[in-house]
């Protein structure tokens, strides 16, 4: 199974909800579905954005995430992916 449990889960949430502006708390949480579905990494980099916009490291890992599912220039999501770095 990938993701995190379900108990270990809830602990990085409730870790989320008392740490809100932790860059080191987010990316923890988000180390656990690395290998998990993309649009779920997707969800939770866009959460921590929406919570820490001035973080460079969350703002660098989210987008080379979604570069890296590009398959080329004419992949529908390209215009999408490329309007996120404006």
């Amino acid at each position: 199974m990938f993701g995190c449990e379900i108990s270990h889960c809830v602990a990085r949430e409730q870790d989320i909800l008392r740490n809100p502006n932790s860059v080191k708390c987010w990316m923890r949480y988000i180390d656990n579905y690395k290998l998990g579905p993309y649009k779920k990494v997707c969800v939770l980099y866009e959460r921590a954005l929406k919570q820490l916009p001035g973080s460079y490291k969350l703002w660098h890992c989210y987008l080379k995430i979604r570069r890296k599912y590009l398959k080329t220039t004419d992949d529908p999501d390209y215009e999408e992916v490329n309007n996120v770095y404006e």
